[in-house]
């Protein structure tokens, strides 16, 4: 349950993450802002500046307009402190044609490569005409009583890289010195960048060519990106703005948005782990009272993460452009994801009833149900693709389908696939282990029989070596049945287990052997159930019993000794008891070799499926259930 409850909140919190929109509401500077949406695309930390001096070459310039210039140059100073501005005439000491005559790229002055210089160079031609833009750098505007004529493939600069070659004609009888030098002021501003004109911003601008007219003003905005712009520590102050403004992801995205796209797939692949692993635990060994559940539960999850993984990736790879979108149907497409993960579980659970027998090869299960998987996930997609030609399933990874599908139903096949081999091995170890325990219990029963032998051979001799000088008749009966009993044993050297009238046998010729020690203080009697006497039990499992009533009993009363050994079927069960009227046995654990032995006997070949019990009441006696082994 606490498995199903995680899942659960992952599928929330990943549906809260995609439809928030308040991790980017902290108060934003005007200024910056103006500045990041102009000089920058939303996906690298790229801008472009002039890397060498700024210097102006004018051409065909009245003098007027020289003034002009030369006034709006020192403002410029004034704002770019530092930066060298110029013209160039007065920069080199040189006109435009013996500073550029046989020069070298890789040539300096004063710092600079003449390759920075000629593409920080801007010329200023006034001239009046008709003159066509021999390139997308040339930019030809007239300013008349009817506003702005553009001959120009772009109305503002397009490429750092090269000279920038205004064609300006102003016409003297309509604009003022002011409205002129403004003009010449907003030409020259737009010639120190390049700007991103596509992102909307306040107008009218200098640097918005939609909005650009006669009367258009440098704004305080303007010369602070320009001021900006030229600061030697630039990015990083743009970089402490967003880190104050924005999020960390924001700020990645911003800057780097393919950095924003790997660590938006580590996210997806991480969370995949995690909710694979948690899948797979959860459903793997849980069986549903209705076989169908068993096919729908985990497809229902599936299809769901599919959803929402993909919509987390596509919300954090493209962050800043989710910003400002709606996601109020998003949780909404859930119903959709539950009609998918029905139809998907209905055509797999029919598949697999209809196709595959317990009995086929696993080779041949393997394959078809990879196949039977990849065509289930793939039938809602067809079965909208027949309804109607809108997108109903996987609106984020369409065209991702056809693998997404596969990779599931392949992903499915190698888990079947390991699970196989894994109970494989399982199994294989199990039989290793179960002979492994079988030669260890049959190697520790050989142990025990071996001690039994010792034992009661030592106790047998002692009768004889008693009997010896006392009756020479008793002595040759009782070596004879001890040879008997030895050779009972013999017989069953490679033996664990011997019929319950086998076992009588010997035990019948074990007490006629104690009886000639005992003599009519030994009386017995035996009881079996003919319906158990081709049971097998193991070997020696009463004789310790028989010998501890015996020794422990008997031996020490001072009337006659009774035993009584009676063996019964109760509930499915043997039932040995071996009754004495010697002394009760002791309170607590009873101890000694012979008992220990049938212990050990029962542990080893019976495990907990067998008992031995001692009491006093209503007569002494030790009992022994086991199962029933033919």
């Amino acid at each position: 349950m606490k498995k199903i409850i995680l899942l659960v909140l992952i599928l929330i919190a990943i549906g809260f993450l995609v439809t928030s929109k308040t991790s980017e509401k902290k108060a934003k500077n005007p200024n910056w802002e103006y500045v990041k949406n102009k000089l920058f695309d939303g996906k690298t930390a790229t801008f472009k500046k002039l890397k060498g001096p700024i210097l102006v070459d004018l051409r065909n310039a009245s003098k007027t307009d020289s003034l002009l210039i030369a006034e709006i140059i020192d403002e410029i100073r004034d704002i770019l402190p530092h930066k060298e501005v110029d013209f160039l005439e007065s920069y080199t000491g040189k006109s435009y044609s013996q500073f550029f005559r046989n020069y070298s790229y890789d040539d300096v002055y004063n710092g600079y490569t003449f390759e920075d210089i000629i593409r920080s160079l801007i010329i200023f031609e006034f001239q009046k005409g008709k003159i066509q833009p021999s390139s997308d750098q040339e930019i030809i505007r007239t300013y008349d009583d009817y506003g702005i004529t553009n001959r120009s493939y772009k109305t503002i600069r397009r490429n750092i890289n090269r000279t920038h070659k205004a064609f300006i004609w102003l016409e003297a009888d309509v604009f003022n010195t002011q409205l002129k030098k403004d003009i010449l002021k907003g030409e020259l501003f737009r010639s120190l960048c390049l700007v991103n004109d596509n992102n909307p911003e306040e107008k009218p601008s200098v640097f918005d060519k939609t909005s650009l007219t006669i009367t258009t003003k440098i704004t305080e905005k303007d010369i602070f990106l320009i001021r900006k712009l030229y600061e030697p520590d630039f990015l990083n102050q743009f970089e402490n703005y967003l880190k104050s403004s924005y999020s960390w992801f924001y700020r990645i995205s911003f800057l780097n948005k393919n950095l924003a796209e790997t660590i938006s797939i580590f996210t997806i692949l991480l969370i995949a782990v995690i909710v694979f692993f948690l899948l797979f635990s959860l459903f793997k060994n849980k069986k549903c009272k209705f076989s169908f559940f068993n096919y729908f539960l985990p497809i229902l999850f599936i299809w769901l993460y599919l959803f929402a993984l993909s919509s987390l990736y596509y919300y954090l790879s493209s962050y800043i452009e989710n910003l400002s979108k709606s996601y109020n149907g998003y949780w909404f497409v859930y119903i959709r994801f539950l009609t998918a993960a029905s139809i998907t579980s209905i055509t797999l659970f029919t598949l697999e009833k209809l196709f595959l027998r317990k009995q086929v090869l696993f080779t041949f299960d393997l394959i078809a149900k990879v196949i039977f998987t990849f065509i289930a996930f793939c039938t809602p997609r067809i079965i909208e693709t027949l309804i109607s030609s809108n997108t109903f399933i996987g609106n984020y990874f369409f065209s991702l389908e056809f693998y997404l599908f596969l990779s599931i139903a392949i992903g499915r096949g190698l888990l079947i696939y390991l699970n196989h081999f894994s109970a494989s091995l399982v199994k294989e170890k199990n039989i290793e282990l179960s002979r492994l325990k079988e030669v260890n219990a049959q190697a520790e029963t050989k142990l025990l029989q071996a001690q039994i032998n010792p034992h009661f051979l030592y106790n047998s001799l002692n009768s004889i070596a008693s009997l010896a000088p006392i009756d020479a008749a008793k002595t040759q009966k009782m070596a004879h049945s001890l040879s008997d009993l030895f050779k009972y044993s013999i017989n069953r050297k490679n033996e664990n287990f011997a019929t319950i009238k086998d076992e009588i046998e010997m035990i019948k010729t074990y007490l006629e052997i104690e009886k000639i020690r005992f003599g009519e203080d030994l009386q017995f009697t035996i009881h079996v159930d003919e319906s158990l006497e081709n049971y097998k039990i193991p070997l020696f499992l009463i004789q310790p019993l028989v010998e501890n009533a015996v020794k422990h009993g008997i031996s020490k009363n001072v009337e006659e000794g009774k035993i009584d050994i009676n063996i019964e079927n109760r509930n499915n069960n043997i039932l040995i008891s071996v009754n004495d009227n010697g002394p009760n046995f002791p309170e607590g654990l009873i101890s000694g070799h012979g008992l220990q032995t049938v212990y050990d006997l029962l542990r080893l070949n019976y495990k907990n499926k067998a008992s031995l019990n001692f009491t006093n009441e209503p007569q002494k006696t030790i009992t022994i259930s086991i199962p029933k082994t033919v």
